[in-house]
């Protein structure tokens, strides 16, 4: 058995791996949850209309706890049940996806019938925030909560400064509207929306309702939960955004970190995240960098690009929902090979990654080439049902590409070929730390799992590919050169390039929280012997 995969010393463990799981779980849906709530009394206090402002943002804020601790009421309900969780890897991601789906329904009665289900939202928020805190409050404070406290402060703070002080986003959309301070992109992207809205059709309205080759997923989104909350599309993109959206990122993100640490079946995964203050320091440093951000954007290294575009935001939240469900089935339902739900849980994947390349061409790209290798890789062709699934999101792939003419925020220019043309935009001396900076995650995970698993030399290297005992590590490669190849070889304008390199920061990362403390990680899982629970 390899060493541990620790970068520190271990804290003290809780008594068993699947209730370590569970406020793991619990504790990731409160941090989301009090982020949702930072924000929306950040966007209160600023309104000149309190009364209508405080009305708006408190029903948003209602309709974000309700989705985000949505799974720890399915929790308490099987407990009260008395059904075993087994630490139900990727439950969580269905009952999200679930949950949106509930939302988007709710807004779709709410437009036809006229019917508020605001006060219905306020009382579930209500009773699932007060049972969740009672279950998450320790009995007594330690120094480590403390310092726990301080990061996330610290964090909440740093999300607050990036949604609404690059421009992009307004506290005050209409007064920022009338002189003339609000971001171009805020207008272009409520315009796309409001016409999905309306017309069913991507476009500017500028020459009537033109179809607009776009990357529409977000915007038909928020156009579907705008009349949930009673808020224009605008309103919506500046107010309920930030609060119900942007905490799904996290939400999904750190539901798959905590998928990842429930695979540890020697249960040395157990520390207390509530008190796990290189947990929380770790997620603070890979979001928030080390550097200022005046030489990140020197390196076109855009780290705020995740919270404040859109599109990239709810690809990235889709995609580790995604990659949730692809746990779940590397995990669970190869004993059940031939059952209804294995099916339904392969539809559910293919169905994702079309929206995922709806909503960002990078993102969808990315992660359809990553999921294609593990397929290939772990050897799960074996399965006729993955057959289909292949088969299935190749066409839904081709069908998502013909929306659109180009691979980022411009159409292709005449001559795309151009070589290292994002290097090229970067000043000459600081091109040399460009690469390791921005492949700093990455190349950390990769350093300290060779580490842990003892390898020392290539051949070493070798034997470990070919049993199977880092596919993980292939998957961040692989992940690593499709980020690089666009922008090593198209002129993307408009930032593209960086989308596609952004990915691997956020997998890596993942990876990263996902393995502290943790002995095996998903060597256990990721592994080709897998191949027998399937074929």
């Amino acid at each position: 058995m390899s060493e541990p995969f620790s970068m520190g010393a271990a804290l003290p463990p809780v008594p068993t791996q699947e209730v370590s799981i569970q406020k793991a779980r619990l504790t990731t849906a409160i941090f989301c949850v009090m982020l949702a709530i930072t924000l929306s009394i950040c966007y209160t206090v600023v309104q000149p209309d309190i009364l209508r402002g405080f009305e708006q943002v408190q029903n948003s804020a209602a309709v974000s706890v309700c989705l985000l601790l949505l799974p720890q009421g399915y929790r308490e309900l099987r407990s009260w049940l008395k059904q075993s969780s087994q630490t139900d890897v990727g439950m969580d991601a269905i009952v999200t996806l679930l949950g949106l789906a509930v939302l988007i329904g709710l807004s779709w009665l709410r437009t036809y019938l006229s019917v508020n289900f605001m006060p219905f939202f306020w009382v579930l928020a209500v009773l699932l925030l007060c049972l969740s805190l009672w279950r998450f409050m320790p009995t007594r404070l330690e120094w480590r909560h403390w310092a726990v406290g301080g990061i996330v402060f610290a964090f909440y703070t740093y999300i607050a400064w990036v949604v609404w002080g690059f421009r992009y986003m307004s506290l005050r959309p209409n007064a920022s509207l009338l002189a003339a301070t609000l971001h171009i992109d805020n207008l272009f992207h409520s315009s796309v929306a409001a016409m999905i809205q309306t017309y069913g059709v991507p476009s500017t309205g500028i020459d009537g309702p033109v179809y607009l080759p776009y990357h529409i997923a977000s915007h038909w989104l928020f156009a579907q939960l705008a009349p949930l909350l009673d808020l224009s599309v605008f309103r919506f993109y500046n107010l309920a955004y930030p609060i119900l959206i942007v905490p799904i990122l996290f939400h999904s993100f750190l539901n798959f970190v905590v998928d990842l640490r429930s695979l540890d079946k020697l249960s040395s995964c157990k520390q207390d995240l509530r008190k796990d203050w290189k947990f929380w320091g770790l997620l603070f440093l890979g979001f928030v960098g080390f550097l200022p951000i005046v030489l990140y954007s020197k390196l076109r290294i855009f780290l705020s690009s995740s919270i404040v575009s859109q599109s990239q935001l709810f690809a990235l939240s889709l995609a580790f929902l995604c990659l949730s469900l692809c746990l779940k089935f590397l995990t669970y339902q190869h004993k059940n090979k031939n059952s209804i739900s294995t099916g339904l849980l392969i539809l559910c994947v293919s169905l994702l990654l079309w929206a995922i390349t709806l909503s960002k061409v990078s993102v969808g790209f990315v992660l359809f080439n990553i999921v294609f290798y593990s397929v290939l890789r772990l050897r799960l062709y074996t399965h006729w049902l993955v057959w289909v699934g292949l088969i299935a999101s190749i066409g839904l792939q081709l069908q998502a590409l013909s929306f659109m003419g180009y691979l980022g925020g411009s159409p292709m220019p005449s001559n795309p070929a151009q070589p290292f043309a994002y290097l090229a935009a970067i000043e000459p001396g600081l091109r040399v730390f460009w690469f390791p900076i921005l492949f700093l995650w990455s190349v950390i995970y990769l350093s300290l799992r060779l580490q842990a698993i003892g390898l020392s030399t290539v051949g070493d290297l070798v034997i470990a590919c070919r049993t199977g005992k880092i596919v993980e590590v292939e998957i961040i490669v692989v992940a690593c050169f499709l980020g690089l190849l666009p922008g090593m070889l198209l002129d993307l304008a408009g930032g593209a390039a960086y989308y596609f390199m952004d990915f691997q920061i956020w997998l890596s990362l993942s990876f990263l929280l996902g393995n502290l403390h943790c002995s095996d990680g998903l060597q256990i899982v990721l592994n080709p012997r897998c191949r027998s629970y399937i074929s």
